[in-house]
Protein backbone atom coordinates (compact mmCIF):
# COMPACT_ATOMS: atom_id res chain seq x y z
CA UNK A 1 0.00 0.00 0.00
CA UNK A 2 0.58 3.75 -0.51
CA UNK A 3 1.34 4.35 3.19
CA UNK A 4 3.05 1.15 4.66
CA UNK A 5 6.30 2.81 4.89
CA UNK A 6 4.15 5.19 7.70
CA UNK A 7 3.92 1.75 9.93
CA UNK A 8 7.66 1.48 9.88
CA UNK A 9 8.33 4.90 11.28
CA UNK A 10 10.59 5.06 14.04
CA UNK A 11 11.72 7.64 16.51
CA UNK A 12 14.42 9.33 14.45
CA UNK A 13 13.73 9.06 10.93
CA UNK A 14 13.35 12.05 8.77
CA UNK A 15 9.90 12.40 7.04
CA UNK A 16 8.60 14.76 4.50
CA UNK A 17 5.64 17.86 5.65
CA UNK A 18 3.81 18.69 2.45
CA UNK A 19 2.20 21.73 3.34
CA UNK A 20 -0.03 23.81 1.17
CA UNK A 21 0.09 27.37 0.81
CA UNK A 22 0.17 29.66 -2.57
CA UNK A 23 2.07 26.95 -3.53
CA UNK A 24 3.01 23.52 -2.63
CA UNK A 25 5.85 23.09 -0.38
CA UNK A 26 8.10 20.64 1.47
CA UNK A 27 10.10 20.66 4.42
CA UNK A 28 12.66 18.15 6.19
CA UNK A 29 11.89 17.06 10.05
CA UNK A 30 12.90 13.94 12.37
CA UNK A 31 9.97 11.87 13.74
CA UNK A 32 10.10 12.30 17.94
CA UNK A 33 7.92 9.50 18.61
CA UNK A 34 5.65 6.81 17.11
CA UNK A 35 2.28 5.38 18.83
CA UNK A 36 -0.88 2.82 17.75
CA UNK A 37 -1.84 5.78 16.19
CA UNK A 38 0.18 9.04 15.48
CA UNK A 39 3.54 10.13 14.71
CA UNK A 40 4.89 13.48 16.65
CA UNK A 41 7.86 15.03 15.07
CA UNK A 42 10.66 16.94 16.89
CA UNK A 43 10.94 20.45 15.47
CA UNK A 44 6.99 21.28 15.45
CA UNK A 45 4.04 20.33 17.82
CA UNK A 46 1.96 18.88 15.17
CA UNK A 47 1.07 15.29 15.32
CA UNK A 48 0.33 13.43 12.11
CA UNK A 49 -1.79 10.36 11.69
CA UNK A 50 -0.06 7.07 11.57
CA UNK A 51 -2.82 5.51 9.08
CA UNK A 52 -2.86 8.32 6.41
CA UNK A 53 -0.09 10.80 7.10
CA UNK A 54 -2.46 13.44 7.34
CA UNK A 55 -2.39 15.96 10.25
CA UNK A 56 -4.60 15.19 13.34
CA UNK A 57 -7.28 18.47 13.41
CA UNK A 58 -6.74 19.13 9.73
CA UNK A 59 -9.54 20.23 7.69
CA UNK A 60 -9.88 20.18 4.27
CA UNK A 61 -9.14 23.74 3.68
CA UNK A 62 -5.67 23.98 5.86
CA UNK A 63 -4.13 20.65 5.75
CA UNK A 64 -0.57 19.01 5.41
CA UNK A 65 1.03 15.46 5.08
CA UNK A 66 4.06 13.46 5.86
CA UNK A 67 5.68 12.30 3.05
CA UNK A 68 8.54 9.48 2.02
CA UNK A 69 11.63 11.38 2.52
CA UNK A 70 13.78 9.55 0.05
CA UNK A 71 17.50 10.95 -0.71
CA UNK A 72 16.34 12.15 -4.07
CA UNK A 73 13.05 14.20 -1.92
CA UNK A 74 15.63 15.47 0.18
CA UNK A 75 17.81 16.89 -1.99
CA UNK A 76 15.23 18.31 -4.28
CA UNK A 77 14.28 20.41 -1.13
CA UNK A 78 17.66 21.62 0.37
CA UNK A 79 18.07 22.63 -3.41
CA UNK A 80 14.98 24.51 -3.76
CA UNK A 81 15.45 26.07 -0.08
CA UNK A 82 19.14 27.25 -0.97
CA UNK A 83 18.03 28.72 -4.56
CA UNK A 84 15.47 30.53 -2.36
CA UNK A 85 17.60 31.80 0.21
CA UNK A 86 20.02 33.03 -2.52
CA UNK A 87 17.10 35.14 -4.54
CA UNK A 88 16.26 36.49 -1.01
CA UNK A 89 19.82 37.42 -0.28
CA UNK A 90 19.76 38.84 -3.90
CA UNK A 91 16.83 40.89 -3.50
CA UNK A 92 18.44 42.69 -0.70
CA UNK A 93 21.81 43.66 -2.34
CA UNK A 94 22.19 47.35 -1.50
CA UNK A 95 22.79 48.27 -5.49
CA UNK A 96 25.32 50.97 -4.16
CA UNK A 97 27.70 48.48 -3.20
CA UNK A 98 27.82 47.21 -6.80
CA UNK A 99 29.88 48.69 -9.73
CA UNK A 100 27.99 49.56 -12.83
CA UNK A 101 30.11 46.81 -14.59
CA UNK A 102 29.14 44.48 -11.98
CA UNK A 103 25.35 45.29 -12.37
CA UNK A 104 25.86 44.56 -16.37
CA UNK A 105 27.07 41.22 -15.32
CA UNK A 106 24.37 40.36 -12.90
CA UNK A 107 21.92 41.43 -15.90
CA UNK A 108 23.95 39.61 -18.73
CA UNK A 109 23.82 36.92 -16.47
CA UNK A 110 20.01 36.52 -15.93
CA UNK A 111 19.01 37.28 -19.82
Amino acid sequence: MRNDWLKKLKAGDKVAVASPSAILSYSIYTVKRVTKTQIALNEIATKYRIDSGYRVGSSPWNFSSLIEATPELINDIRIKKHRSNMVYQFNNIDENCLTIEQLEKIIKIAE
